[in-house]
């Protein structure tokens, strides 16, 4: 088996399905390189649902009068906490927004307009194992209903950070999600962009 696009420097051999969730399909790939390198136990995780361009979920990073919304989370595979941005998995047939506006309340008990909403583009977490990326928003919380979010194992509480507050989190690995260090980053160039 080769891959769909004729420009691959990569051709798939072989797939054997490890294990799956309702979320994820896990692979061991025998994959082989023109250049004749081989990797015969190659890890492959495909979620379920992609919409589009390989996108398989969304983040929201929630604005408050200038200050970031970030959930403390606790990461079983790493056995520590972690600051994050809300995010979870698209829904077969979702639209993004919907989705990303649907993981906002969920996850933070926030609900807003659709038009609060900046699409800040994709970014692929972890594009070695992942086939999936994410689709990255803001969401200004102005006028804003809040409510009691719904319970996901893990999740602690939600605060409202200054800029300086997210450096200071950041240096001291408290914020180390690949994720949310790309919406932040991308929430900041989105605000000067819009600034000059």
């Amino acid at each position: 088996m080769s891959h769909a696009d004729g420009e691959s420097k990569i051709t798939l051999r072989s797939r054997q399905l490890v294990c799956e969730n309702t979320v994820f399909s896990v692979f061991v790939d025998h994959i082989v390189g023109k250049e004749g390198l081989e990797v015969p136990r190659y890890l492959s995780v495909l979620p379920k649902n992609v919409v589009g361009d390989s996108i398989s979920g969304v983040a929201v990073l929630p604005v408050m009068n200038g200050k970031l919304g970030l959930i403390r989370i606790f990461r079983h595979p790493l056995g520590r906490w972690s600051w994050e941005a809300p995010k979870g998995m698209v829904e077969a047939g979702e639209e993004l927004p919907f989705a990303a506006l649907r993981e906002l309340r969920e996850e933070t008990g926030f609900s807003v307009p659709r038009e609060n909403l900046v699409d800040l583009g994709a970014i692929a977490p972890e594009p070695g194992v992942l086939k999936g990326r994410i689709r990255l928003f803001s969401a200004a919380l102005a006028g804003s209903t809040g409510g009691k979010a719904d319970g996901e194992i893990g999740h602690g509480e939600m605060a409202f950070f200054t800029r300086e507050e997210v450096i200071k989190l950041i240096e001291s690995g408290e914020i180390e999600d690949a994720c949310t260090l790309a919406i932040m980053l991308k929430h900041e160039i989105s605000q000067k962009s819009s600034a000059a």
